[in-house]
């Protein structure tokens, strides 16, 4: 047995289930860690020791409870995805929209691109983007963007348009392109006759931008709370209407995935 499996195994049977497994029983579970996310099995243990929703029993009464609670939270994950694209998209299309407003330049980005191509790593070298001047930093932010699509064998040159450029992206590029052009970006974000600092604006997209990730890699994540507070609170400066299109997403009608199971 595996060093890992056998020691989130050994966790498992030490929550006080009480009973002393069988070679099947340890060979069952075993399978099963070989098939989850241990970040969200750990947190369904956690949540299973506080509740003890099972008093006595066998193996299979023991996970039945922890899959119904796994599987919880699999689907709290899922509720989340209308959120994370809401947000993304949202942000991703502004950045894009304002930025080629601001520069009347449709791949503001070509200067940037064509210095990453030649090898040369002064983006301060660069003083206008479509004859309107670019401060140092935000030269930098645009220069890196670039860079890190050269490092993925994407040729920035060859993008179209700003959307199809920042959705090939990383959040915290977003984040840097805005922190660097936040004189452009400011006057957006105001709820309530209150304008955002960059610090207010910051603590809500990292927020975001932390759940996303770890959501997206399947690990536990808590504060659901808090996350929908802060993406409701960035998006409503957008005039984007999360809780309506959130209950929107969820209400609709899926057609529903068309396979034979190989298994039962």
């Amino acid at each position: 047995m595996a060093d890992t499996c056998w020691s989130l195994l050994k966790e498992l049977f030490e929550f006080n289930m009480n009973f002393t497994p069988t070679a099947a029983e340890i060979e069952q579970f075993e399978a099963d860690l070989c098939m989850v996310s241990p970040s969200l099995m750990r947190a369904s243990l956690l949540e299973i020791r506080a509740t003890n929703p099972v008093a006595s029993g066998r193996a299979r009464d023991w996970r039945d409870a922890i899959y119904r609670v796994y599987n919880r939270k699999v689907a709290e994950h899922a509720q989340l995805f209308p959120l994370f694209h809401s947000f993304e998209t949202a942000m991703r299309s502004t950045v894009a929209v304002r930025l080629e407003a601001h520069y009347q330049e449709a791949k503001w980005w070509l200067p940037f691109s064509e210095l990453v191509r030649r090898g040369e790593a002064n983006p301060k070298s660069v003083k206008t983007v479509g004859g309107v001047l670019i401060t140092a930093d935000a030269a930098k932010s645009v220069y890196f963007l670039v860079s890190s699509l050269y490092e993925k064998k994407t040729n920035p040159a060859q993008i179209n348009n700003g959307y199809d450029l920042l959705e090939q992206v990383p959040l915290s590029h977003l984040s840097a392109l805005i922190e660097k052009h936040w004189s452009i970006f400011g006057g957006c974000f105001v709820l309530r006759g209150k304008k955002f600092s960059w610090a207010d604006f910051s603590s809500r997209f990292e927020r975001v931008r932390v759940a996303r990730n770890t959501v997206y890699h399947h690990r536990s994540y808590a504060g659901f709370s808090d996350l929908y507070s802060a993406a409701e609170e960035l998006l409503a400066c957008l005039n984007f209407p999360l809780a309506k299109v959130h209950r929107r997403i969820a209400a609709s009608r899926c057609t529903a995935p068309s396979y034979v199971p190989l298994l039962p």
